[in-house]
């Protein structure tokens, strides 16, 4: 089976859709990351999505969300 997740974030303010942000999953010893970028989901209204592929796995370890203002998350 090939799992996948994706993920939209907000914030407060003028950058509400973290464009700039990163965006890094964990699975085992593996980090995959992703920048959220500018692109035609946020012409249409819709906030932008990352898309990470996780084969096999049915579990992420973590996930953390370097924001561009400096602030770090993890979830």
């Amino acid at each position: 089976m090939n799992n996948w997740i994706s993920i939209s974030l907000a914030q407060e303010g003028m950058n509400r859709h973290g464009i700039g942000e990163l965006v890094e999953l964990t699975i085992e010893d593996k980090t995959y990351s992703q920048w959220i970028m500018s692109g035609t989901s946020t012409a249409t209204g819709n906030p932008p999505l990352v898309h990470f592929g996780l084969g096999d796995a049915e579990v992420i370890d973590d996930v953390q969300v370097y924001w561009p203002s400096g602030e770090t998350t993890s979830l």
